[in-house]
């Protein structure tokens, strides 16, 4: 669960077994238009979304970019992303902090030619795993596909900005694969935060950028570009 940044654990009423799972987010991360100039001067980060066909992945990418959704499945093999400005604000010492962050996806990863697989794991620095909630199979693979990250990705690092994403959120309980019990015991096997989210209504969406950022710039504390905060990040 993720929390406002005015939310008190004591106003949630919960027992001490719970408070292992609750996360409250140490900052508030905003998606921006910079001016060109701006972004020109940003270094290009990378985060990798590992999934099988039938994951949900392309949709949840999309969704990240704040695209609209779309039913239609991307056909054949190939690579996807988007790059998102983000900025971190510190509302103490009245600073954002400055990112541009390239989301990459691939599509048919077995049958790319093994020069594109070496340059969707370049310089990775963290990743989302995510399977649909209404397909076991794209669960089961899960663990297979972080093994990969992490021979590919030896940086210890990248496994700290790392999410379980549980997507479909949105489809009949009695459509449901998996349980919710088994994505946790899952994401705490792989020492990765949990979420479940729903491309087409945006339900997590929003929390799961913020986690994943909050977990980020946690880790890399000198990425990116501080600057005086302002009304917007953009000016």
């Amino acid at each position: 669960q993720v929390l406002g940044p005015g939310v008190k654990l004591e106003e949630l009423q919960l027992d001490v077994l719970e408070l292992s799972v609750v996360r409250k987010p140490q900052r508030e991360v905003i998606m921006y238009t910079p001016k060109q100039d701006e972004s020109n001067e940003l270094k290009l980060q990378k985060c990798i979304i590992l999934g099988e066909a039938d994951s949900g992945k392309t949709q949840f990418l999309r969704a990240l970019a704040g695209d609209t959704f779309s039913e239609e499945q991307a056909c054949g093999c190939g690579l996807d992303f988007r790059v998102l400005h983000v900025a971190s604000r510190d509302e103490v010492e009245k600073v954002d902090r400055k990112v541009k962050i390239k989301f990459w996806s691939a599509r048919g990863m077995d049958r790319l030619p093994e020069c594109f697989k070496n340059t969707f794991f370049d310089d990775a620095e963290g990743y989302f795993a995510v399977f649909n909630l209404a397909k076991m199979e794209t669960f089961t693979r899960i663990r297979e596909l972080v093994s990969r990250f992490r021979r590919a990705v030896p940086c210890p690092l990248a496994r700290r900005c790392a999410m379980l994403i549980g997507t479909h959120a949105d489809v009949k309980r009695n459509h449901r694969q998996v349980s919710e019990e088994e994505a946790i015991r899952l994401a705490s096997e792989l020492d990765c935060v949990y979420q479940e989210v729903s491309s087409k209504t945006r339900h997590g969406i929003d929390e799961a950028l913020q986690t994943w950022f909050d977990l980020y710039f946690d880790t890399y504390q000198d990425v990116g570009v501080t600057v005086l905060m302002s009304s917007e990040p953009g000016t």
